[in-house]
Parts: C-alpha cells; sequence; structure tokens
C-alpha cells in the first residue's frame, strides 16, 4: 500500500487544501491517505472543502486515516472525521461546539437574518455528520455542541468521534521528537501569538477574535494541574490533569525528571503515591486512569478502632431496624383495637334495638290481646290479624338486627 502522509498544523484555512493537494502530488499512485492534524480549528467553508474532497477519494477506493494530536478542536474535528480510521493521542484533546463565523458590523436587518439562517443551516449539517458517525441521536450531539467543552481522547473514543487511542509510541514522533509537554508549551505560544495579532490590530469585534479570547481563558493552563505518582516499585507516572483528580485522566510513564513521556501505561492495576503522600488504587485501561480508590495506612489498634466503630454501626443499624418495626406493630395493635372497639359498640347498639323490638312485640301483643272489649272485635279475630300480619314484619326486624 502506497500512502501519501501530510501534516495539517494550526489555523484551517486556505492554506489547508492546498498543503493537501501538493501532498498528494508528491505522492503520486497514492492508495492512502494518512492525515495528521493538530489545530485549534478555524474556518468552515475550508474545514468542508477538504471533508468532501477526502469523502470523494474515499470513493474512488482510496483509504482515509486521521490521526489527531494535542488539540482536534472547532472546524477540524469535521476534516478529522473524514477519516474511516481515527487515531487520537493519549495526551489528545476534543472539541465540538456551535458553529460561528463572519463579522457582526455595518449588518442591517435582512443581513443579519441571512446571517443566523446560514449558522442554523451549518448546525443541522454538523449535527447530522456528527451524528451519521457516531451513531448518536442527534438531540444529543446536539445538547455535546451546546456545551462547548473539550474531551479528553478517551470520551472522544467513548462517543464514537474517535475509533481508537495510539498506545503504542506516539506516532507524532515520526514528525518531531518533543514530549507532549514540549507540544503543549509550543501550541500556548501560537494561541497567545495569534491572540496579540488580532486584539493589537483592532478587531475587538471580529468574532474569530472572540473565540482566540476565549480559548485563552479556557485552555492555555489546561493541563497545569497535572500530577506525577509514584508506584510501589519506584516507577514514576504522569497523569494529565486540568482540575486535580486522578480518575477519567490520561496516564503515561514519567521520566526521572518528572516529565511524561509517549509510552502509555499498560492496563492493571496499581498502588500508587502522590507528591503530597496520599496513596490510592488505580485502575488504568487503554491509558485511562477508570478508577482511584484512596488507601490508608493504619497501625494495628487503629485498624481494631475502625472494625468495632463499623461493627457499633452494624449494631446501630439494626437497632434502628427493630424500633421501626416495633413503632410499625406498635401503630398496627392501635389500628386493630380501634377497630374491635368498633365492632364491639355496634354489637351493643344491635342488642339494644333487638331487645326494643322484643318488647315493642310483647306490647302489641298485650294491647291485641285486651282489644274485644273495647272494639267489640272478638279477640281470636284479632289475635289472627296480629299473627298473620304484625308479627311477622317485628319478627323480620329484629332477625335483620
Amino acid at each position: 500500500m502506497k500512502t501519501a502522509t501530510i501534516f495539517l498544523n494550526g489555523m484551517i484555512d486556505a492554506d489547508c487544501f492546498k498543503t493537501l493537494q501538493e501532498g498528494l502530488k508528491a505522492t503520486p499512485n497514492y492508495d492512502c491517505i494518512e492525515l495528521h492534524i493538530d489545530s485549534f480549528g478555524g474556518y468552515v467553508y475550508q474545514a468542508k472543502q477538504v471533508y468532501s474532497f477526502l469523502k470523494k477519494e474515499q470513493l474512488r477506493g482510496i483509504e482515509i486515516k486521521t490521526i489527531g494530536y494535542a488539540m482536534i478542536y472547532s472546524a477540524a474535528t469535521i476534516i478529522f472525521m473524514a477519516g474511516s480510521v481515527r487515531v487520537l493521542q493519549p495526551y489528545s484533546e476534543f472539541l465540538i461546539h456551535l458553529p460561528v463565523s463572519g463579522n457582526l458590523e455595518m449588518m442591517n436587518v435582512y443581513e443579519l437574518q441571512d446571517y443566523v439562517n446560514e449558522l442554523e443551516k451549518d448546525t443541522t449539517n454538523f449535527v447530522a455528520l456528527y451524528s451519521e458517525l457516531t451513531n448518536i441521536a442527534t438531540e444529543t450531539i446536539l445538547g455535546y455542541l451546546k456545551e462547548n467543552k473539550a474531551w479528553n481522547s478517551a470520551r472522544a473514543l467513548k462517543e464514537g468521534f474517535a475509533t481508537e487511542i495510539d498506545t503504542t509510541v506516539s506516532t507524532f514522533a515520526k514528525q518531531d521528537k518533543r514530549n507532549a509537554v514540549a507540544i503543549w508549551d509550543k501550541e500556548k505560544e501560537g494561541l497567545q501569538e495569534l491572540i496579540e495579532q488580532y486584539l493589537n490590530s483592532n478587531m475587538e469585534t471580529n468574532l474569530m477574535a472572540k473565540i482566540f479570547k476565549m480559548f485563552a481563558k479556557t485552555k492555555i493552563d489546561r493541563f497545569s494541574k497535572s500530577m506525577v505518582l509514584s508506584a510501589e516499585d519506584g516507577t514514576k507516572i504522569y497523569v494529565y490533569s486540568e482540575d486535580g483528580s486522578i480518575t477519567d485522566k490520561n496516564v503515561v510513564f514519567a521520566d526521572e525528571a518528572g516529565l511524561p513521556t509517549e509510552t502509555v501505561m499498560p492496563d492493571g492495576t496499581y498502588n500508587v503515591q502522590t507528591e503530597t503522600g496520599d496513596t490510592y488504587q488505580i485502575v488504568v485501561a487503554s491509558g485511562v486512569v477508570l478508577s482511584a480508590t484512596e488507601s490508608i495506612e493504619m497501625t494495628e489498634p487503629e485498624a481494631e478502632a475502625v472494625a468495632l466503630i463499623g461493627e457499633a454501626e452494624t449494631v446501630a443499624t439494626i437497632a434502628e431496624s427493630v424500633q421501626m418495626v416495633a413503632s410499625e406493630f406498635q401503630k398496627f395493635s392501635k389500628a386493630v383495637q380501634e377497630q374491635l372497639d368498633y365492632l364491639k359498640n355496634a354489637v351493643i347498639e344491635k342488642d339494644a334495638e333487638i331487645a326494643d323490638l322484643k318488647d315493642f312485640k310483647s306490647a302489641m301483643q298485650s294491647v291485641m290481646g285486651d282489644a274485644p272489649a273495647k272494639s267489640g272485635v272478638t279477640s281470636p279475630e284479632t289475635t289472627s290479624i296480629f299473627n298473620k300480619k304484625i308479627a311477622p314484619e317485628v319478627q323480620a326486624l329484629i332477625n335483620r338486627k
């Protein structure tokens, strides 16, 4: 396989396409394009121009491989995504954001509307592009663009923007032997110079200048809280960190001076110590610290005390549970007693009603038995009426009660 190797460094502008064409002319009859990118971004149009050309080359059967280094930011991500193989370094940073472009000076309302429509169209295109290549929902991609937050290479790999991380000696050594710290220092210098050029040229309203200012605030000191750890065998380990934490950070071996090398930490579990004496057990996979558990060395009495505290906490938890059960049982018992009292009172009330009905029946029988002397109706007839009509109804009431 004949490979055309091309390097795109710095701003994405019109020179990028020119550099690409010159590199391809220098390697006739190529069947693979290996594009090395280290860029903080630039112009969307030129990025789309390079992306479209590379995709057409893919349709011709040309293999496209993109390799990212210190920074793959903004418009540079569009070019990076053209590769069917997309490789990042352990120290790489990847940033996508909503598109911004142009100069807002001296625009009328119609020009501003056209400008907004163009940005909306670019946003839709970016979301569709990233979604198609990563299989991530468009709503999620749009959320990532709004976050405007740089990812480490592990996050870019996890989200599908990169297809692999170079865990061997970095291919960046092919074009320069500097270690990662030196690379980043140079990038900082380049950014600072560009920022000064824009600000000193009275282009304060230019959106590109504002973008550079944003990067200056948030990215210049990106790895200012990186740390050197020592393994049990004395090996020095370098953790790239922007916030002083260890988990989810890229990790490589450090040299004797404590500077990072390009050799990624092998997968495994390590006991390490910080420069301040704190000890951790870290789990490393694909050059990233997956977890970091702080280890605390204790004397035997301290360990026994901790064990006793643990047992006491367990007993206290059990006692609390028992107390909760007792409280619930007490509430249940109270409810049952209230129900029994209610039923008891209901029985008493029913007994009283039945007694009243029996008294009523006896009274009626007595009255009906005396009726002949007062009404002239014979006693047997009166008794028959009572027994046939009144007595059954009274008895039915008594039975229902």
